[in-house]
């Protein structure tokens, strides 16, 4: 390095002036802004009304000048003329060049702003948001809520929320921050406006079409039918659109609210404004683009996105459903669940609150403000869920991971996921109770309690771990501890190992007693809970497809793990790696293939007299392993030459590619979170990712699908709700397996 300083002058000439002219005037304005930081603080006089609210004005000001800005009352009953901002307090997670991940902005860091001549801290984004209006010389005052709600204040809080949807209704434009704007970002952006209207028009398809659909976890992990080749252009255009329709406001509960309702609705990320149209093309356009692009596959893109697809086509129908609500739609109680479930929320109970005024009329439901979130969730479900929907409430439960502690279990919890899917979404078969024990009495709820009848059908006897946890060992959610993964076996006691799914099947024999069919048919139905079974020749074409399913997800588990692993003496020694929860399973490894081993024996002989087709699991691991590894078995590393992305990207060209994908689709829309268990009669069926032995398989009178319910040990009749539970065998002929049943009054707590 020269003495002379040249080094340092040639890198500051390759600075553009407006670069150093940009950081100059930050670098001045936090100079002014350290010298009002500990000023006067601004203090709030009371609101005069319940209909009064505070406004801002943004002062114009030279980008060096501490922001500052007029606070002053006015009344919606005199309707005054202001704009609303829409926004999130937090900045969102940006990239991270050094750890090169995404991370959260752990500083919260706050600003100094003048109000009134006044010193207040305001959040980043905020602060923010404020400079890029003042930039613009912002004329009409606007409402944001961090400056114009007393924080300090409970009771100025509740009431100002009371009338939250009010203000954002009364205001001229409601103008949603979606933060600063980088170069990147601001070529994404210019890159959505570009896009083909063709984009905007999203093309209809059916969620059980046999031809086309999504992947499971591990199936679409490996590629989709290519149609059209992206450049890498394309793929650094379309990431960076992905990281706009990530920004957090997108998923916040409050935001919906304010969106829906606004009368006029503006875009802002930094100094850009961003179309409605934009947002539905960049959305519609990236799920395209992922699913035809080949070398997303061939480098794992399509694996990444696919994780956040429903988001993306979330952010679509955003905008139809504002055009809807403005038309009149209102959501009902079991709509709103589902809407509200994917977002979130800093006070869990405002899941609720934020969304009453979207509510149908005919949904009855009181907002207390004071109330808790447990109070205001069971208060929602008592007064508005159940009397829409009756007993399916029941299965929009989900399992038994909760939020909120002390919330009945036949309540839903909003801050939670809603896995399993009910069967009803799924398209699996049901049943009509109809023996004469049934009193069809439906229910009633008394203060906590929820009361019904039930008859039990059955007593889990035994559980093993899902085989939602094969298809997603890959996934990062694997690796933390997320309530929605409790079936992962990785890491646990050795009675949760990987595959004992397999000692169950071989203790239930070849042949499944309560049908009198293999057992291995009984168990691939079960996986997809019985949808689209309607004749003998369609369990042939959905069998094959099982098949082939299962020999492609073990083949590409062990092609997986064969990566993961070094093989010293015969010995499986873990290397280091980011997988570290793969430690335990590779230790495990002998075993499993050794319980795959014995299944295998066990059930994979000729199914159907007189079908000279010959088709076994085992025959099919075979062939896809030679098709895409070079070899049957792939015990020795060596043996297998390709990369983990060539094998992805080879799957796209097999004719097995079809049959997989299929299969996958309905095994994750039907089974998502489930496990395996079997009953004292014989039943196999699926249930929460908790089921235990000693769990009741019960049919709940008025109910079309069965339930697991826990036994209180010290109340008599006394029952917690686990989950809905498919039983195979029994959903079709419930009527039939239960014309003598005894249905018995219980208590759901």
């Amino acid at each position: 390095m020269t003495s002379d300083g040249s080094f340092f002058k040639s890198q500051l000439s390759s600075i553009s002036a407006k670069t150093v002219s940009l950081g100059a005037k930050q670098y001045f304005r936090s100079r002014n802004e350290q010298k009002i930081k500990f000023q006067e603080e601004y203090r709030y006089a009371p609101l005069s009304g319940p209909r009064s609210i505070r406004l801002v004005r943004i002062h114009h000001g030279a980008d060096t000048d501490v922001v500052t800005c007029d606070v002053f009352e006015v009344s919606l009953d005199n309707q005054p003329v202001f704009e609303a901002l829409s926004y999130t307090w937090d900045l969102d997670p940006e990239w991270s060049w050094t750890k090169l991940e995404i991370v959260e902005d752990k500083k919260k860091e706050e600003r100094p702003i003048l109000c009134n001549g006044k010193t207040m801290h305001i959040s980043m984004n905020l602060y923010h948001a404020l400079t890029e209006f003042r930039r613009r010389r912002w004329t009409l005052p606007i409402w944001a809520d961090q400056i114009c709600i007393n924080q300090n204040d409970r009771e100025e809080k509740i009431s100002q929320i009371a009338i939250m949807v009010d203000i954002y209704r009364s205001a001229a434009c409601v103008n949603v921050w979606l933060g600063k704007v980088t170069n990147v970002m601001s070529s994404a952006v210019d890159f959505m406006e570009s896009l083909p209207e063709e984009l905007a028009k999203p093309v209809q398809r059916s969620q059980t079409s046999e031809s086309t659909g999504s992947m499971s976890a591990v199936t679409r992990a490996f590629g989709n039918i290519s149609l059209v080749a992206g450049s890498l252009g394309d793929h650094y255009h379309w990431l960076q659109v992905i990281f706009v329709l990530g920004r957090q406001w997108f998923a916040r509960a409050w935001t919906l609210q304010e969106f829906l309702v606004a009368s006029k609705s503006r875009f802002i990320m930094g100094n850009k404004d961003i179309s409605s149209n934009a947002f539905i093309k960049a959305a519609l356009g990236a799920i395209q683009f992922y699913m035809m692009d080949p070398l997303a596959t061939q480098v794992g893109l399509n694996t990444t996105f696919l994780a956040v697809r429903k988001r993306m086509e979330g952010r679509a129908t955003l905008f139809k459903e504002r055009e809807k609500y403005q038309n009149g739609k209102r959501y009902s109680a079991e709509e709103y669940m589902s809407v509200i479930r994917a977002r979130r929320a800093t006070e869990l109970k405002d899941k609720v609150i934020a969304g009453s005024a979207l509510l149908d009329d005919r949904v009855s439901f009181k907002v207390d403000y004071k109330a808790t979130t447990l109070e205001i969730y069971i208060s929602y479900a008592k007064e508005s869920l159940w009397p829409e929907v009756g007993l399916f409430a029941l299965s929009l439960v989900g399992g038994t991971a909760r939020s909120v502690e002390g919330l009945p279990t036949w309540v839903p919890d909003l801050g939670m996921d809603l896995r399993p899917e009910p069967l009803r979404y799924c398209g699996a078969p049901t049943f009509s109770i109809t023996p004469e024990g049934s009193r069809n009495s439906g229910y009633t709820i008394e203060g906590n309690s929820l009361h019904l009848s039930i008859t039990i059908f059955d007593v889990v006897k035994d559980v093993g771990e899902s085989i939602w946890s094969w298809t997603k060992f890959s996934e990062a959610s694997y690796n933390n501890d997320s309530k929605l993964f409790k079936m992962r076996t990785s890491g646990t006691a050795q009675s949760e190992r990987f595959g004992l799914m397999f000692e169950i099947l071989n203790r239930l024999g070849i042949f499944y007693a309560p049908t009198g069919e293999r057992t291995i048919d009984a168990f691939w139905q079960t996986l997809i809970a019985g949808i689209n079974l309607r004749d003998k020749a369609d369990i042939s074409v959905w069998r094959d497809r099982f098949y082939q399913f299962f020999a492609f997800t073990l083949v590409i588990i062990r092609a997986w793990f064969n990566e993961e692993k070094k093989d010293i003496s015969n010995k499986f020694i873990p290397k280091a790696s980011k997988n570290k929860w793969m430690v335990p399973l590779i230790a495990d490894w002998p075993n499993l293939e050794q319980r795959v081993s014995s299944f295998l024996d066990f059930h994979d002989q000729h199914l159907d007299e007189g079908d000279d087709s010959n088709i076994t699991i085992r025959k099919e691991i075979s062939r896809i392993a030679k098709r895409l590894l070079g070899t049957e078995t792939i015990d020795d590393v060596g043996t297998w030459q390709s990369t983990m992305t060539d094998l992805l990207s080879a799957v796209r060209g097999q004719e097995f590619y079809g049959p997989i994908t299929v299969f996958g689709q309905h095994f994750e829309v039907a089974y998502e979170g489930k496990r395996i268990f079997t009953t004292e009669r014989g039943y196999m069926g699926t249930g929460a990712e908790d089921t235990r032995p000693g769990d009741c398989v019960v049919l709940v009178d008025g109910a079309d699908v069965p339930f697991i319910l826990r036994p209180i040990t010290d109340r008599k009749g006394a029952y917690t709700l686990v989950s809905e539970a498919y039983i195979h065998g029994v959903m079709e002929k419930g009527g039939e397996l239960l014309a003598e049943a005894k249905f018995e009054p219980i208590i759901i707590v």
